[in-house]
């Protein structure tokens, strides 16, 4: 019996060669995440204060096939589509036009019939167990899973569903596309130590904001546990959620040096984090 709700894992690009090894993403779903056992799904659930029986919880691939084959609307697009039922309105159109040509020939009425049950069966399996009226659902998201991720958000509150928290993680090509408004939001990109000490940021994503729609918007300078090869794939490690909790609770101010205005970090966050910038506001 589910207690709360679920939370809805969407990963972003792997590949099981020598670029997943490289980018720390050899294989889709469970095993995207964490560090084994587990231990990102239980970060997460004590993140979000929830806790549901083992299973709940649900893994979805939203990997392209090379990487650069899709962007992020084109992600976002296919989650509204993915779970898409065709209505008997729909099938009514097949009908009256079922002599004609084009999309509502009657001669593709079989393939839409079977298309629509195969999304059927993705839908059941999402929502297997929720209530509308007692339940939430809680979706994270990772690199190019931010844009289907913002879709499916999109779609399940247009079906009546309650989405609570969106977290996106290192979102890759977060400019294209929106995020739904209703649910509290988090987006997170981080950046590590270069050459000189120069501060640099995550080389997939280019850490750009989502167009609209996201609630607190960081990112955080690590360079104890951040290079080159880990900075994108830190994100999808259950040590995220330290990072998360502070950009929950981060507070700025302003204050003025040599004329001029400037922003900076005011309290000290539980753990610790260099904050950037929030928001888009550069701090220093």
């Amino acid at each position: 019996m589910i207690n709360k709700g679920k939370i809805i894992f969407v990963n972003g690009y792997w590949n099981s060669g020598i670029i997943g090894s490289l980018m720390g993403s050899t294989t889709p779903g469970r095993k995207y995440w964490g560090t084994g056992e587990d231990k990102f799904e239980k970060a997460a659930e004590h993140f979000l204060g929830i806790h549901e029986a083992q299973n709940t919880h649900q893994y979805l691939d939203a990997s392209s096939i090379l990487g650069i084959d899709s962007s992020g609307v084109d992600r976002f697009n296919q989650a509204m589509g993915d779970f898409r039922i065709f209505d008997e309105a729909y099938f009514k159109r097949y009908i009256d036009n079922s002599n004609k040509q084009g999309i509502y020939a009657g001669s593709n009425i079989g393939a839409v019939e079977k298309l629509n049950k195969e999304h059927q069966s993705k839908y059941d399996n999402l929502t297997s167990g929720m209530d509308k009226r007692r339940h939430s659902f809680y979706i994270i998201t990772h690199s190019e899973g931010g844009g289907y991720g913002a879709g499916l958000a999109k779609f399940l509150i247009k079906e009546g569903w309650k989405v609570d928290t969106v977290i996106h993680l290192s979102t890759d090509e977060a400019q294209d596309f929106d995020t739904p408004t209703e649910p509290m939001t988090y987006q997170l990109g981080l950046k590590y130590k270069g050459v000189h000490s120069i501060k640099k940021g995550d080389w997939v994503t280019g850490n750009y904001r989502i167009k609209k729609g996201v609630d607190k918007w960081g990112i955080i300078y690590d360079p104890k546990r951040l290079d080159w090869g880990n900075v994108h794939g830190f994100t999808k490690n259950e040590f995220v959620f330290t990072y998360l909790e502070d950009l929950r609770q981060i507070t700025i101010g302003m204050y003025v040096k040599d004329g001029r205005i400037l922003w900076k970090q005011v309290n000290k966050t539980p753990n610790g984090s260099i904050f950037t910038s929030f928001n888009g506001i550069n701090l220093d």
